[in-house]
């Protein structure tokens, strides 16, 4: 998703700034970007997944903020003003592992995947995004995804008042590539970019 709202859009301008480089995408999940930038089967990688191996390297590109959502007529409905009201819902997430959960556990602790009353795994935030303006269910989701929905009243805050925690899409190389300098000077120019 971050690749086609964010990434492909600056091609022209980073084409500018950089007119020697020429630039080719690929698209994966955080894993398997990391994977092949250490394999260098990628040059570098913009990923919101921290760099936990000793060989990788990153610049911190954006800060990426998360909201607990569902749709707005939905909530109106059958609102969940208290946990105990979560399992009458169903959470929606990238996958078993509920990465986007995560988010939302790390601010209210008491939540787990027993609190939802059932689940689906829709494998990206795009799918998710779908399902729930579809009202299938709530989710943790990037504000800058949905921002538009929460403006037009599409999706609604479940907990308004409630801040997640927030995280950070990173560009990640290879700690020992010689081409360090470069990364970082392409990292400040995306810096520049306003995230879509």
């Amino acid at each position: 998703e971050l690749g086609l709202s964010w990434i492909q859009p600056m091609l022209p301008s980073l084409g500018q700034h950089f007119d020697h480089i020429n630039f080719h995408l690929f698209f994966g999940s955080g894993e398997d970007l990391n994977r092949r930038v250490l394999a260098r089967e990628l040059d570098c990688a913009i990923s919101s997944r921290r760099a936990i191996e000793p060989n990788l390297d990153f610049m911190q590109l954006h800060q990426e903020d998360y909201v607990f959502v569902g749709k707005a007529d939905v909530l109106a409905q059958q609102p969940a003003p208290d946990e105990s009201a979560l399992k009458d819902h169903r959470l929606i997430d990238v996958g078993p592992q509920l990465h986007l959960l995560h988010y939302l556990r790390q601010t209210e602790a008491s939540i787990d995947p027993q609190s939802f009353g059932a689940f689906r795994w829709m494998g990206t935030i795009s799918a998710i995004r779908s399902a729930v303006l579809a009202g299938q269910g709530l989710a943790v989701l990037p504000l800058y995804l949905v921002q538009d929905d929460l403006s037009a009243g599409r999706i609604a805050h479940v907990w308004p008042e409630r801040t997640l925690v927030h995280d950070w899409f990173r560009l990640l190389f290879r700690a020992d590539d010689p081409r360090v300098a470069l990364f970082r000077a392409l990292g400040q120019a995306m810096r520049g970019q306003k995230l879509k």
